[in-house]
């Protein structure tokens, strides 16, 4: 019974442990479009501003 605990155990931190790298990345994927965003937005008033 107490191998059966640890096992559940581990494979909570284990779960714990991919959901905060799900996380990041998902965090990072969002910064880059955001940044991607404002720059097509400057590009586009550049632009703008040429014509």
């Amino acid at each position: 019974m107490t191998l059966t605990i640890e096992v559940e155990i581990l494979i909570a931190a284990f779960e714990l442990v991919i959901s905060y790298r799900v996380y990041q990345l998902n965090r990072t994927k969002s910064v880059k479009d955001d940044v991607q965003e404002r720059a097509e937005l400057k590009v586009e008033l550049g632009y703008i501003r040429r014509v």
